[in-house]
């Protein structure tokens, strides 16, 4: 008796930003970060993170510029 599901008992497992699939044997699978009820693929965490790295780095330069 197994306790774990199927690839095809999961079913595909999109990401909530870009709809690519994180399921296993996706290639997104191992890396993937839970978000709200999904998840989310580390290529698009990581355009988020560059987003909010340059919006910042644009908010220190208008703070400096005052």
């Amino acid at each position: 008796m197994t306790w774990s599901k199927t690839p095809e008992q999961m079913g595909i497992q999109p990401c909530e930003v870009c709809g690519e699939d994180t399921s296993f044997g996706s290639g997104r699978f191992v890396n993937r970060i839970p978000c709200d009820d999904n998840y989310m693929c580390y290529e698009c965490l990581a355009e988020i993170e560059k987003e909010i790295e340059e919006e910042s780095e644009m908010q220190k330069e208008n703070d400096n510029d005052k």
